[in-house]
This record gives structure tokens, C-alpha cells and sequence, in this order.
């Protein structure tokens, strides 16, 4: 039986024509009043009662029926997977019998494989046969290799997968796991640099999406030849998201036909800034600008800085592909999962720019 059913079962009079219709009404008579005045007010409290109650009733069914499932980024597959361990997994199988008959008063009454849950036993809820920590999917023992593996994906560092972690899974010990790894991770080892903070640039504060962007252009070698190939990179000041276009040259008709498909995706920006070479500052680039209503605030020469979000957003997509390149990974991929990772403010620029996670 679904909680659903048991809810109305449980509330069976009072969705039975409000329990005045085909239920008895037994009503306390207050000597002291009037006759007229002792039927009409109890009843009226009485009716009252009841449409509270059904309120009360209903409230907790849809409250039940609330999916926490349709919030999670994993296709069918994969909750499929998740769902068939859990049910192979000592641990997991336990867990689950336990939240079903309810925890007892006393930790040591707990079966000794999960009194580790002991303290977050509240926040612990089945949903479609998946246990959940709040909104986060306990993951089965023999997931959990794979779970890491799928959280760095891209490389993008012990925090950044610690904060992936907090947002979508949960097993006990998982953030020494995910450490664990990383710091033996050789591809993150071979690729890292210590590059010094640039200082703070002071500009205003967009209010929204894309209506100020910082651009630049680089290049990174192809993960195929001894070739390079050249990008345009974009990055959003509200969001943080950054967008990668390829070109096919550095001339200033190729940006700007990249900039066209790129704004008719995600709307024009207001400001764009860039640097002063030669392709930003050219006749065609400022008269793109004009016509689409944009202005351009290029940075001084020799002062890439200046430049804002683009130095470190050229960086940061840069070491994305050069680790991608050396593990054998999707490059575009893993850009995605950076696009995924939650920053310090615990917020990804996914969800900054579209409100959930890609």
C-alpha cells in the first residue's frame, strides 16, 4: 500500500462527505445558551474541524507524492543501476528495513552494520526503492569507485568534487574517499601548476545573465597532430558560466560571426569586454558592436588583467583539456562537469545561469 493510500484510509471519514453527510455528528450541548445558539455555534465548530482536518489530510498526501527523484541529474539507467545494488547490499538492505519499521530509541538497539547513519537518521527517506540523505542518493558499496570517478571527471580538484559530493551523493567516510583518490590521481599531479592570484579588478556587478562578458582568444594544442587550434573564450560575470567556440583563424570576420551564433543563443550582452588586439579593436568588430547595440571596453595594452574574468576563464579551459587530453578524456564533457561543479558559494554556474544542473 502507498503512503498516499494509507493517508486516506487513515483520514477515510473525512473524505466520506466531510463526515456530515453519511457520518454522525455528535454535538456537546452548553446548557447556559439559547437553544438556537447551542446547535448552530458546536456545529459550526464541528464543520470547521473537519474541513481543517481534510485540509491537514490532503496536504500530507501530496506531500508524499512529492518525487525527490525528479530533481536528481541521472537518466533511468542509472537509477536503475543504483536501485538493483541497494537491494544487493547488506548494508543498504538493512538500512532501508530499518527506516520502514522505524528507528529504535536507543543507538545500541541499532544492528551494527548501520549505526554509522545513527546520527543523520532523521534525514534519511526511500524514494522509488533509492535511499536519500535530504536530496542526496546513499550510493551502494560497489558504486561507489565509479561515483568517484564519474565527480572528477575533468579533473577540476579536491574541492570541486567535494562540493559536487554535498550537492548529489552520500556514503559514510565519502569525503576522505574522494581525497583519497585525487591525491594519487597522476593525471591531476602531471598537469597541476602553481599559478599566483591575479590581483582583484573592480567593475560593476551584472544583474543579470550575460549582460556583461569577458573575452579573449587562445590557443591549445589539438588533441590529435602536433597542431594547435585557436579558441574564443566567453565568460559570463553574473554566472561565471564560460562558453568555448572554435574558429578557424584569428581574423576579426571569424569573432565575429562566432559572437553572432553565440548572443543569438544566449542574448546580447550589454558590455563586452576584451583586450586591445588588433581583431577587438578592428573596424568590423565595432561596427558588429554598434549594430547590435553592444558596447565594447577594451583593456590597456601589455595589461591582460585588466581583461577581468577572462585570464583566469583562458586558464581554467585550458587545464581542462590538457588534463581531459591526458587521461583520455572527452574534452567538451568535461567541460560540462565544470559547468556542474559548485563554487565556493556552494552554486554552479549551471545554476546560476539556468536555474539546475546539466
Amino acid at each position: 500500500m502507498s503512503s498516499s493510500e494509507c493517508i486516506r484510509n487513515q483520514f477515510a471519514d473525512v473524505f466520506e462527505g466531510d463526515g456530515l453527510i453519511e457520518g454522525e455528528v455528535h454535538l456537546e450541548v452548553d446548557p447556559s445558551a439559547k437553544p438556537h445558539q447551542q446547535v448552530a455555534d458546536t456545529q459550526d465548530e464541528q464543520v470547521y474541524a473537519i474541513q481543517q482536518t481534510k485540509q491537514f489530510a490532503e496536504m500530507c498526501m501530496q506531500i508524499q507524492n512529492i518525487n525527490l527523484l525528479s530533481e536528481v541529474s541521472l537518466n533511468d539507467d542509472h537509477l536503475t543501476s543504483i536501485r538493483s545494488e541497494s537491494e544487493q547490499d547488506p548494508e543498504i538492505r538493512q538500512l532501508m528495513e530499518t527506516c520502514q519499521k522505524g528507528w529504535p530509541n536507543e543507538k545500541s538497539a541499532v544492528r551494527t552494520i548501520i549505526q554509522r547513519y545513527w546520527n543523520i537518521r532523521d534525514e534519511i527517506t526511500i524514494c522509488d526503492g533509492i535511499l536519500l540523505r535530504g536530496d542526496r542518493i546513499i550510493i551502494p558499496r560497489n558504486l561507489r569507485a565509479q561515483t568517484i570517478e564519474a565527480l572528477h571527471y575533468g579533473h577540476t580538484g579536491i574541492e570541486s568534487c567535494l562540493r559536487r559530493a554535498r550537492e548529489t551523493v552520500y556514503w559514510p567516510n565519502i569525503i576522505d574517499h574522494i581525497k583519497n583518490v585525487i591525491q594519487n590521481c597522476q593525471t591531476c599531479w602531471e598537469t597541476s601548476t602553481s599559478q599566483a592570484k591575479l590581483p582583484l579588478q573592480s567593475s560593476p556587478i551584472p544583474e543579470l545573465p550575460f549582460q556583461r562578458v569577458n573575452m579573449d582568444l587562445c590557443e591549445v594544442q589539438r588533441q590529435t597532430g602536433n597542431s594547435k587550434e585557436i579558441l574564443l573564450i566567453v565568460s559570463d560575470s553574473f554566472s561565471d558560466w564560460i562558453e568555448v567556440e572554435e574558429l578557424r583563424s584569428m581574423t576579426a570576420s571569424t569573432i565575429v560571426l562566432a559572437c553572432k551564433r553565440l548572443f543569438s543563443r544566449q542574448g546580447i550582452p550589454s558590455v563586452v569586454v576584451a583586450d586591445s588586439g588588433t581583431q577587438f579593436n578592428s573596424r568590423e568588430f565595432l561596427k558588429f558592436a554598434r549594430n547590435w547595440a553592444m558596447k565594447v571596453a577594451l583593456s590597456s595594452p601589455h595589461h591582460h588583467q585588466g581583461n577581468g574574468k577572462a585570464e583566469p576563464a583562458v586558464k581554467i579551459v585550458k587545464r581542462i583539456f590538457r588534463r581531459a587530453d591526458k587521461s583520455g578524456q572527452d574534452r567538451w564533457l568535461a567541460l560540462l562537469e565544470w559547468r556542474n561543479t559548485p563554487n565556493h558559494m556552494q552554486t554552479s554556474p549551471a545554476q546560476w545561469l539556468y536555474s539546475r544542473r546539466l
